[in-house]
């Protein structure tokens, strides 16, 4: 110990073998970042010039295309999503459809708009497969929620994730605080179903496709809110059968967040339970976070 408290000087006197191996840990880990960082800010410069040269220039990307008129995407790198070779070219849709996909160096004739997509990749909209913007699509406005995803091509969200969904809930529950308030300065939940939660997204305007998973966090935060004992025999029947409506009006499975409230509290019995319900129901099941051997060990049970 003379030999340690000399080399690491007064500042560290006294500090246990534990603390000190966790200091010298993270001072490796900081220095063995340094060549990184030093690249990353070496390259910065280069790499916002490369997208303001390509950004500079490019034609207004927002098009109103009329009911049924048709559009040409064209002089775009079309990438089609089958995982083939992208390849120039010209795209031709008609309201919702595409007509026609022309290689580059085909003749194309037709009536309607056309937008220059020279320096563009032409692709399928791309799926955020995880999301929460179940959450937020219900709010009216606050486009600078919703318009970003837009802007990097992201049409479709696989939302309801980590346990945590839009709906399920125990009809007049006591504990809509701890289910709510993810958005509770956004807007107030006043609904309980997936079926009353779809209509109200869709009374406010859908902006993008959404798969949604119910949570069984917030489905279990609703009958007891964060009560970390074990549910009993009459409230895991209540929560299995919310689990299972919301899937009938809609949900794709039940998703689970294991390291958060109350998901952490769920013991195996309770997961392996759930496990049954989706395989029932032939739905997805996502664990998401937290000790996933637990749910892996139900889903087996499950089987």
């Amino acid at each position: 110990m003379k030999n340690f408290d000399r080399i690491t000087g007064s500042a560290m006197h006294g500090v246990s073998r534990r603390k000190f191996l966790h200091f010298v840990a993270k001072s490796l880990a900081f220095i063995a970042s340094v060549p990184f960082v030093d690249r990353f800010f070496r390259n910065e410069k280069s790499i916002h010039a490369s997208a303001a040269d390509a950004l500079r220039g490019a034609p207004d990307m927002a098009v109103k295309v009329k009911k049924g008129a048709r559009t040409l995407l064209k002089n775009g790198y079309i990438v089609d999503g089958s995982g083939t070779r992208g390849f120039n070219g010209s795209l031709l849709f008609n309201g919702g459809t595409i007509e026609k996909i022309f290689r580059e160096g085909e003749e194309i004739s037709f009536e309607g708009n056309s937008l220059d997509c020279d320096g563009h990749v032409i692709a399928p909209g791309f799926i955020d497969a995880h999301s929460h913007m179940d959450r937020y699509l219900p709010v009216k406005g606050h486009d600078n929620l919703k318009m970003p995803f837009t802007a990097q091509g992201i049409t479709t969200f696989i939302a309801g994730n980590c346990g945590y969904g839009a709906a399920g809930y125990k009809r007049n529950s006591e504990h809509m605080d701890k289910v709510g308030f993810v958005t509770k300065d956004l807007y107030d939940v006043k609904w309980y179903t997936m079926e009353k939660y779809f209509q109200v997204v869709k009374g406010v305007g859908m902006s993008h496709n959404m798969m949604v998973f119910v949570g069984h966090g917030t489905t279990r935060a609703s009958i007891r809110g964060f009560d970390p004992s074990p549910l009993t025999p009459s409230e895991m029947k209540e929560m299995l059968a919310l689990l299972e409506e919301t899937m009938d009006q809609g949900a794709c499975g039940v998703s689970l967040g294991l390291q958060y409230e109350p998901g952490i509290f769920a013991d195996t019995a309770e997961l392996r339970e759930v496990a049954k319900l989706v395989k029932k129901k032939t739905r997805f099941y996502p664990c998401i976070s937290g000790p996933i051997r637990r749910s892996r060990g139900a889903i087996r049970s499950a089987q």
